[in-house]
């Protein structure tokens, strides 16, 4: 499996509790080597610091990997995935699971739901695709 690629998803979860994601990830370890690069946020977490956190270590880790194709799992670790294949000259597959500026938690919450529009729309142009 010499020439096989090298495929790294990023995430923001709990891993073992996604049945989506494990099951791109077996699928993609049929053809090729799998990396993961994740957080999983405790529920006393606050995303609004620790995204950021995360945002700077996963880029630095996702980048180290150079991988041949990049999988954003989710919005909030999208970020991470697009520096990553920018950085390696590699595509990147963005997994829009749903539209999280219309999730319950940013009901009512305009400045929140901007936010997170355009970061999905700055980074969603350079993905080679968007699956929802």
């Amino acid at each position: 499996m010499s020439d096989a690629p090298h495929i790294c998803f990023t995430f923001v979860g709990d891993v073992t509790r996604d049945s989506r994601l494990r099951r791109f990830r077996q699928a993609a370890a049929e053809i090729g080597r799998v990396s993961l690069v994740s957080t999983s946020l405790t529920s006393s977490a606050s995303l609004r610091r620790e995204l950021p956190r995360f945002w700077r270590s996963g880029r630095e880790e996702a980048r180290a990997l150079h991988a041949d194709l990049y999988l954003a799992a989710d919005l909030y670790s999208l970020p991470i995935a697009a520096a990553a294949a920018r950085h390696a000259g590699s595509p990147f597959i963005y997994d829009a699971r749903e539209l999280y500026r219309s999730i319950a938690a940013l009901v009512g919450r305009p400045v929140m739901q901007h936010f997170w529009s355009l970061l999905e729309q700055r980074y969603t142009r350079r993905a080679h695709t968007v699956l929802t």
